[in-house]
């Protein structure tokens, strides 16, 4: 089953911020999607949007669980890739060339190695970037675990490591034989000048200038779950 031609954003409003509004430049780089890949529909889903979208009662109780806007988003991308497949992309991701429908016909699930923010990026998988037919098995597998980790108010390791793409890393290393297609850095991102990466990761002002509601300065002092 081909990749729907599908491109999903996710937008959970940042702790702080007093509206749900989308800001100028998020809408403005989800314009940009919608101009190079005018053959997909672009949808941007917010929670009010999630809870009627048949995602599963146990998608949204984990959702409602979390305190981080960043965790959210992890299980949201992963259920709305599971029932309905496409692409999911990161508001924080500028595309630099249209590139989406050579990868439609894709078997496999697709996942981004890291963008070059970090040291070391290649080999390093994330999540800003994923792609699956829905009912993958992969995608499905790393919601099953994202849901379990929740369920059990697990703390272990840092955000990525309970619902983001540290889960990718420990399905493949137990289940190497999922079809998945890994995307390397240098080939997803933009690099340097003269790069044909297909992508660049921005930094965006939507948080504000008060860098400790970042989720991961906030994992390290709050609480991750809300009380039940």
């Amino acid at each position: 089953m081909p990749i729907p031609n599908i491109l999903h954003f996710v937008w959970f409003s940042p702790t702080g911020t007093t509206t749900g509004t989308l800001p100028g430049e998020v809408q403005d780089l989800i314009e940009l999607w919608r101009a190079y890949h005018p053959d997909f529909e672009a949808i941007v889903w917010n929670d009010s949007m999630l809870r009627t979208a048949f995602l599963g009662d146990d998608v949204l109780s984990a959702i409602d669980a979390c305190r981080f806007e960043a965790m959210k988003s992890d299980l949201a991308r992963l259920a709305i890739l599971h029932h309905i497949g496409g692409f999911y992309c990161d508001v924080k991701n500028r595309p630099m060339q249209p590139f989406l429908d050579s990868l439609r016909c894709e078997e496999a699930a697709i996942i981004a190695e890291h963008p070059p923010t970090i040291d070391n990026a290649a080999g390093k998988l994330c999540n800003a970037f994923l792609a699956a037919a829905p009912g993958h098995p992969c995608v499905e597998q790393a919601l099953t675990a994202a849901l379990r980790n929740v369920q059990q108010r697990k703390t272990d390791g840092g955000v990525t490591n309970i619902t983001g793409a540290q889960i990718f890393r420990r399905l493949l290393t137990q289940k190497p034989t999922l079809p998945v297609r890994i995307i390397p850095s240098q080939q997803a991102w933009f690099h340097r000048t003269g790069d044909n990466g297909w992508m660049q990761r921005i930094s965006a002002d939507y948080n504000g200038k008060d860098k400790s509601l970042h989720w991961s300065i906030r994992q390290k002092s709050e609480p991750w779950y809300h009380t039940e």
